[in-house]
């Protein structure tokens, strides 16, 4: 059986010892899987997020990123290993333009960052007809593109993108979306916290729904978008994976 790129099993953080938000979940994204990880406010999705990028305390469990355990690992070094997350907000520098918001993320290895801004415009051209454009200057789906072109800069393995699509117009959030799934194409494993359920799970390859911080459903999106127990995961019913 092939090892997936993301590994999380019994994960128990949050922003105190005393009181966790993730209560035991497990989970797993493969490489060039998209993941939408689905559930009420609450539910503890962006917390699991933050608990793999090194931004929130883990109090127990594993988080393993192609074999490497995580847990433990500051930021920097997570980033290093292979993580990039993008934010739901304040995901862009909006003082600075859509080049110096590139070069920014491409700070880890500076040798390569003209390289890999060419591909950013080149995979995204939009940024490269706006790239003397300040970040605060941009609309959302544009300032959402480039928080995501700037993650890319560290040639990440896993992407994290929390809830890409909020405040979006149908359009952009289909554009956004469109851009996860080229990124996906790639190789590039995509764990997505969203709140536009039937959108994220279109997007998506598999759906997982967090309930009271732990998994209660998972399975092929397509399947999950028409399971009854979904929309009772979301009206705070016990419901459990079969």
């Amino acid at each position: 059986m092939t090892t997936p790129l993301l590994e999380i099993r019994d994960l128990v953080a949050g922003y105190h010892r005393d009181l966790p938000i993730v209560t035991g979940a497990s989970l797993s994204v493969a490489a060039a899987e998209v993941v939408a990880l689905l559930g009420p406010n609450g539910a503890g999705k962006s917390t699991l997020m933050k608990a793999v990028s090194g931004l929130v305390l883990v109090m127990g469990g594993s988080i393993r990123l192609d074999g490497t355990e995580l847990v433990g690992m500051p930021t920097h070094q997570a980033i290093a290993a292979g993580i990039g997350y993008v934010p739901q907000v304040q995901n862009v520098f909006v003082t600075l333009t859509i080049e110096e918001n590139l070069r920014a993320g491409g700070f880890a290895a500076p040798r390569t960052v003209r390289a890999r801004i060419a591909e950013a415009y080149e995979r995204f051209p939009m940024l490269a007809q706006k790239r003397r454009n300040l970040g605060g200057e941009l609309s959302g789906g544009q300032r959402q593109v480039l928080a995501i072109a700037r993650a890319l800069m560290t040639q990440p393995r896993l992407l994290l993108l929390d809830e890409p699509s909020a405040g979006l117009s149908p359009k952009a959030a289909q554009e956004v979306f469109a851009a996860v799934r080229g990124i996906a194409a790639g190789g590039v494993g995509v764990l997505m916290v969203e709140q536009n359920v039937k959108a994220g799970l279109a997007a998506s390859d598999r759906g997982i729904v967090l309930v009271q911080g732990r998994p209660v459903l998972d399975g092929p999106a397509a399947s999950l978008a028409g399971d009854p127990r979904l929309p009772r995961a979301f009206l705070g019913e016990q419901v459990f994976a079969a």
